[in-house]
């Protein structure tokens, strides 16, 4: 007897360390949420579902391991109608029919690129908005430009275990993707072609693979760039919630060799200078950067309330993190500006590609800084004499003291004192012989 108890024991003691294990392995697909509520199957939140599946293959996307929680990795496996295969497309959601507050979202994006993984999220917190295109065997999402991103395995590789991305690669043909029943995923049929798309707004150029232009977006004098994605015109388009930092968003159609400001994920790095590309059906580059506006004369600013003090970049340098000062107006290199309008940038005329701005990582002293990385776009009001920026606001003298060496800073619009700058033309003084 004593002994059956012993082995009991061993048993029961096994059988435990085996569940601390196998929690153990489900919290791994979930390191970012560590002490949220998780996200399991719920009687409450279910419904019936389809599968999502790469016609001809008998392959489906599915939950990783049946963990359902958000993070979780969604892969290729065989199809067999587990409810880790079950999905429901609700609109521009695509949510998990055995817990349908949970959807597929892009997430962990690469930097320099617009790809990411695709993942499990918890549907109040999806940034990707999707829709489903039958005729191509494609499932699109939104990135900065409206619906350019597709569902794609990685490496393209349609493969069991295969992880399943999402972005521009997604779009550029491969294997077709399809959304039903059972059977129809084990036979590779597809749902019949609706004429038009899905959701299409008819303002997004996301046409078929047959568009007469293929349209790119490329940084101005950095790696990243995305693309192509058909279209009918030979113009880009640009701009969504993604693309935006501070209410600033430059939405709009951009002809080719335009520039414009792109934020890769909101206010969480610096903008990117992005210039519109457009190729026609044969590959040729259609257009080219527009002629560069006539150098604008360079001037000084001056304080209006303080005569003899100016703008100044401390010591005339010339590398990013300058602090941007006053200083006895001298009419030199370190006092030259120029104001580009077109591109909402102060620039250092000593070194135009240097731009002043709002210091890197949220201060709100100005400096100078690489003007493709500037945070922030300006202008000169002349009627009120004063640098103005988004969200209102302004180059400001902190506390009004127009002190020697004083730094500037940005603060809210008041049209007060520390804000009036003339923008005057002061001659270098000339030597005598």
């Amino acid at each position: 007897m004593k002994y059956r108890w012993l082995a009991a024991a061993r048993m029961a003691g096994v059988a435990l360390l085996a569940c601390v294990a196998f929690g153990a392995a489900q919290a791994q697909y979930n390191p970012a949420t560590q002490g949220k509520t998780s996200l399991y199957a719920d009687p409450k939140s279910q419904m019936a579902g389809q599968m999502i599946y790469y016609r001809g293959t008998g392959l489906c996307l599915s939950a990783q391991n049946g963990v359902f929680r958000d993070w979780t990795p969604i892969l290729l496996e065989a199809c067999d109608g587990s409810p880790r295969q079950q999905f429901r497309i609700d609109g521009d959601q695509i949510r998990l029919a055995p817990n349908t507050r949970l959807c597929l979202d892009r997430q962990r994006i690469q930097g320099g690129t617009e790809n990411g993984e695709l993942n499990l999220e918890n549907c109040s917190e999806q940034r990707t908005k999707w829709r489903l295109e039958g005729g191509a065997g494609q499932i699109r999402g939104t990135s900065h430009v409206n619906y350019s991103i597709c569902i794609y395995p990685q490496g393209n590789r349609a493969a069991p275990g295969v992880r399943m991305m999402a972005g521009p690669p997604g779009c550029s043909g491969g294997q077709a993707l399809g959304y039903g029943s059972m059977q129809q995923a084990m036979s590779g049929a597809g749902p019949k072609p609706q004429g038009g798309g899905q959701g299409n707004p008819g303002n997004l150029n996301t046409g078929n693979s047959s568009a007469p232009y293929q349209i790119f977006w490329r940084q101005v004098g950095g790696p990243w760039s995305t693309g192509p994605y058909p279209s009918q015109t030979p113009t880009c388009l640009h701009g969504n919630a993604n693309a935006a930092c501070n209410g600033q968003n430059f939405k709009g159609t951009y002809q080719p060799g335009q520039v414009t400001t792109f934020w890769l994920n909101g206010c969480q790095a610096p903008p990117l200078q992005i210039q519109c590309e457009v190729r026609d059906a044969s590959g040729r580059v259609i257009g080219g950067p527009p002629k560069p506006p006539a150098q604008a004369a360079a001037k000084s600013f001056h304080v209006q309330v303080q005569a003899g003090l100016c703008i100044d970049v401390s010591g005339g340098r010339t590398m990013g993190g300058t602090a941007v000062q006053l200083w006895p107006c001298h009419g030199k290199a370190p006092q030259k500006f120029t104001i580009d309008a077109a591109q909402g940038r102060i620039r250092y005329a000593a070194k135009p590609d240097m731009c002043v701005d709002q210091e890197q990582g949220g201060g709100r002293k100005l400096e100078l800084t690489e003007c493709q990385h500037a945070w922030n776009r300006w202008s000169y009001d002349a009627r009120n004499m004063r640098i103005v920026g988004p969200n209102n606001q302004c180059w400001d003298v902190p506390s009004g003291r127009f002190d020697q060496g004083q730094r500037l800073q940005v603060w809210a619009c008041n049209s007060q004192p520390p804000q009036g700058l003339s923008l005057i033309h002061i001659s270098e003084p000339t030597r005598r012989s």
